[in-house]
């Protein structure tokens, strides 16, 4: 009889611990801190991470710049992106990290510029990372054809690049950084978009390569683009990978 009542409560303790799991598996949500959301691709970053009932955290320098997305999922935190104390404490919570930082301004597409807003800030980022519980995942905005490679279009390595070659070599830095020792215990994932537009995302599959370059219309709609990051952080796929993308 003893045997039977302690069966009976182990089974009951089952049942309630395995309700109790999914219970949070199902209502578990997504928490995704974003740094340049406030350009035009960070800004779908985040438009579709809300979409997509994520919780979200935006580090900005000036909390009016995003007056105009209202939404309870959405946190805005002013803090500063060469600062990993700053970063920090608004990483607290997350589950990955999508970074969308870039020049702005055309003296910064200059030869001579002196770019640093893609490997300085992922320095700050990734120390912040490493010193928040949990926190590994990290989707990183550059570019195309950054580096040399067979399969680079003669247009981007031999005219496009040398006019842009101050941030082009900064993608650079910023991507030797991520593979790196420093970077070990970062899941990154680089996502390597060719021109950018303002178009409207697409429901096709895009057109994926490791490495430098992807097959397929010189042009992308950033709509597009940040669909792709999210899906990374969403099917955890192309972790510890450098990704081109195209449409078809």
């Amino acid at each position: 009889m003893t045997d039977l009542v302690s069966l009976k409560k182990y089974r009951k303790c089952l049942i309630l611990r395995s309700v109790t799991w999914d219970y949070r598996h199902i209502n578990d949500v997504m928490h995704v801190a974003v740094i340049g959301a406030t350009g035009a691709t960070g800004r779908q970053v985040v438009q579709q991470s809300l979409t997509r009932k994520w919780s979200v955290t935006v580090i900005v320098r000036n909390q009016d710049s995003f007056k105009d997305i209202v939404d309870e999922n959405l946190k805005v935190i002013v803090g500063d992106v060469y600062d990993t104390t700053s970063l920090r404490g608004a990483f607290q919570g997350c589950d990955a990290v999508l970074s969308c930082l870039g020049p702005r301004g055309l003296s910064n597409l200059l030869p001579w510029a002196n770019v640093d807003i893609y490997s300085e800030p992922l320095r700050c980022t990734v120390q912040a990372m490493n010193n928040t519980h949990g926190l590994n995942r990290l989707v990183l905005l550059t570019g195309a054809c950054t580096k040399a490679s067979p399969q680079n279009p003669f247009l981007f390595e031999w005219v496009l690049k040398p006019i842009i070659r101050a941030p082009v070599a900064d993608m650079v830095r910023a991507e030797d950084f991520l593979e790196s020792e420093e970077c070990a215990n970062i899941n990154y994932t680089v996502a390597k978009p060719k021109n950018l537009t303002d178009g409207p995302m697409t429901e096709i599959d895009l057109v994926t390569a490791e490495g430098q370059y992807a097959e397929g219309p010189s042009f992308i709609s950033r709509a597009d683009v940040a669909k792709f990051m999210l899906n990374c952080v969403e099917k955890e796929t192309w972790k510890r990978k450098l990704v081109a993308i195209s449409v078809p």
